[in-house]
């Protein structure tokens, strides 16, 4: 009875523990054949990523589908850019992908951040056209482009030195509307993002760039000429340190929150070394959670909401390119962590904590009579054999002599499969 007391105690502690954070991580992937760049795109079936590699000569972007729940199921690579592309000017450097109307738009920069194309395809990556110049030989950089849609027409942004941005409207069929103009008020860095809502633009941004720069939100009219207000401080730079690089800007219109991932570095540290930070803002722009969720010498976030699950894409410059889902809490309540919900109910009720550091708490279903589990990597090798004594209602699982990374704790007969993730 006293067990059973501080078991729901203890369970019941857990449900407001987890309801008082915005943010748990329950799966982490690396893309294979992907170097820098993950800007990721809802499909609505299927989660779609844009990368760049070097697998021939030159690099390319290419196309991967992710399935939502799994997100280790991807589909086959499809190559976007090819070497016929760049026969009479230099290769691709950054670049951005939207979704319209179930067809992709693609926005590239070229080496020496002098010229900016952009062109689309269909949902699977077939393309629509060729490419179409949006500027080329600009004095000004076109790296680090923003590319955003107002639901009829796309629009592609790059830097104005010092504080503002080129405008450049195309229609679907990528052919230009109207001449390019500049954004002529408002002070804000180029590394950043848009949304547009209810009519207006939403550009989240750094004050300035690298250290002593704050998180900035600027609003501008749906022609892009007029601002709508002052610069809104959203989040301080503290001591030297800086906030910028938002790439990643989603508003959840359902919990009526902002969700931003952005580049944050410490005034003590060298620029590159930089890590990625996710925050969570109520719709009045009151921060609720910040988290540090890479090491450093991470960048380049974008953001995709499916439901109550956050995606972030990131990469590691020269290592490659990674994928985050984040569990988002909210006031409709939570489900089991550590517990694969297409496999439930089995043996285990829960795990706690999940992500952990190599310790975790299992609880065991009342039912339970099978307690003999395996523990394997990612890869399927056996690291461990485990037996609990059926009479045993909770245990310790120590896996911490295991690397970071994603682990899998199997019954014995191989029925049942737990994901474990070890930050």
């Amino acid at each position: 009875m006293i067990k059973s007391f501080w078991l729901i105690f203890f369970l019941l502690g857990l449900k407001a523990h987890l309801n008082s954070q915005v943010f748990t991580l329950v799966d982490s992937i690396q893309f294979q054949n992907a170097n820098i760049w993950g800007v990721v795109s809802d499909q609505g079936d299927s989660l779609c990523v844009t990368t760049i590699n070097t697998i021939t000569a030159k690099p390319h972007i290419y196309l991967r589908k992710v399935n939502y729940n799994d997100i280790d199921f991807q589909s086959a690579v499809k190559q976007l850019t090819f070497d016929s592309d760049f026969s009479s000017f230099t290769n691709l450097t950054d670049h951005k992908s939207i979704i319209l109307n179930k067809e992709f738009y693609i926005a590239f920069s070229t080496v020496g951040d002098q010229d900016l194309f952009i062109f689309k395809t269909d949902i699977n990556g077939n393309r629509i056209g060729g490419l179409v110049p949006v500027v080329q030989g600009s004095p000004d950089p076109t790296n680090d482009m923003i590319l955003v849609t107002d639901g009829t027409h796309i629009y592609v942004l790059h830097f104005d030195p010092p504080f503002q941005h080129h405008v450049y409207k195309f229609d679907t069929n990528l052919n230009p509307v109207g001449s390019s103009y500049s954004t002529t008020t408002l002070q804000h860095n180029n590394i950043g993002n848009a949304l547009y809502i209810n009519n207006e633009f939403y550009m989240f941004t750094g004050s300035t760039f690298g250290y002593n720069s704050n998180l900035v939100l600027t609003k501008w009219s749906s022609a892009w000429s007029a601002s709508l207000g002052a610069p809104q401080n959203i989040l301080s730079a503290a001591g030297g340190e800086g906030n910028w690089f938002s790439t990643g800007e989603i508003y959840d219109s359902v919990n009526q929150r902002w969700y931003i991932s952005m580049n944050h570095i410490y005034s003590s540290q060298s620029i590159g070394q930089e890590h990625i930070d996710l925050l969570a803002f109520d719709k009045d722009l009151n921060l609720l959670e910040r988290k540090h969720v890479t090491q450093i010498n991470h960048t380049r976030p974008h953001l995709v909401l499916k439901g109550n699950y956050l995606y972030l894409s990131f990469d590691q410059p020269g290592i490659g390119v990674y994928l985050h889902k984040y569990q988002v809490q909210n006031t409709i309540g939570i489900e089991p962590q550590g517990l694969m919900a297409e496999q439930a109910p089995g043996p285990i009720s829960i795990f706690y904590p999940n992500p952990n550091q190599g310790i975790t708490e299992i609880f065991f279903n009342h039912s339970a009579v099978q307690k003999d589990f395996v523990l394997t990597n990612l890869f399927g090798q056996t690291l461990k054999k485990i037996s609990i004594s059926p009479k045993t209602e909770n245990a310790t699982l120590n896996f911490s002599e295991y690397p970071s990374g994603i682990y899998f704790l199997k019954t014995k007969r191989g029925n049942k499969i737990y994901k474990l993730i070890k930050n």
